[in-house]
């Protein structure tokens, strides 16, 4: 068993002592840290001494509300170290604000797509005036125009995902085709997986993590996950910047994971 933490569980951790505490100030009002669940990690941003530091961290753990910290330098100063409080530590970047929560369904059940799934509340839908898909629906971030949830279906030959071949073979393919994009520079595959069947919805669903790097875009991760049913294709793809992919990550895997079709309305 592997013993190290992974960044996910790392986030989940700082997230927790975040929502649990204030870490606040020193003499001046000022917080002399702050939280990136991006980076995983807590950055000293002003005059703190390590053992000061530290201490309000531990202040911070037991749930004590005050430190008097020791030493000249901060000399009738007060650093307050745990108030409980519901919440998180104020944000003065997207790394450092809780991650947006999937909290709005879009239902097509009734429709002839058949699509369900989840998303943010305070993103917008779009629709294409010029379709290029079957089906195809966009939802963007409201605060970051390219990152967004798509999902499009096209008509295919075969009944089933398992009959086109492994998640590892369609997750190879899908970047063999971003490599031969015009100004992609690398593309790579992160992982490929098969989704648990589900007793309620027993259709086969493929996950393809990949990162691509191109002279347009930059570098851009991308997550899709993919099924087909009643000889259609569907594919939900959702994508950010490389560097904001830590911060999105948690709300991208419940939004992949609410996405499912509804294969009696196919």
């Amino acid at each position: 068993m592997n013993a190290f933490l992974s960044p996910i569980q790392i986030r989940q951790d700082l997230d927790k002592v975040s929502k649990g505490c204030r870490l606040i100030s020193d003499k001046n009002g000022r917080c002399p840290w702050r939280l990136s669940r991006r980076s995983c990690s807590l950055h000293l941003i002003g005059s703190c001494a390590r053992r000061e530091f530290l201490a309000a961290l531990v202040a911070t753990l037991l749930g004590v509300r005050t430190l008097w910290p020791r030493g000249d330098r901060h000399k009738g100063g007060r650093l307050e170290a745990a108030e409980l409080v519901k919440g998180t530590l104020p944000a003065s970047g997207a790394d450092e604000s809780a991650s947006p929560v999937a909290d709005t369904v879009y239902d097509a059940t009734n429709a002839s797509t058949g699509v369900r799934f989840r998303y943010p509340s305070g993103w917008r839908v779009r629709t294409k005036p010029i379709k290029t898909h079957a089906f195809e629906i966009l939802v963007v971030c409201d605060t970051e125009p390219s990152t967004s949830i798509g999902v499009v279906s096209d008509s295919v030959r075969i009944e089933r995902i398992e009959n086109f071949g492994t998640a590892s073979d369609i997750g190879e393919r899908v970047v063999a085709l971003e490599r031969k994009k015009d100004g992609v520079l690398s593309a790579e595959l992160v992982r490929a997986t098969q989704y648990p069947v589900k007793d309620r919805n027993p259709l086969t669903y493929y996950l393809c993590e990949y990162r691509v790097n191109s002279a347009r875009g930059g570098e851009r991760h991308y997550a899709a996950k993919v099924t087909i049913t009643g000889k259609q294709l569907y594919v939900m793809t959702v994508q950010s910047k490389e560097n904001q992919w830590g911060f999105y990550e948690p709300l991208f895997r419940d939004v992949l994971e609410s996405f499912e079709i509804e294969p009696a309305k196919l």
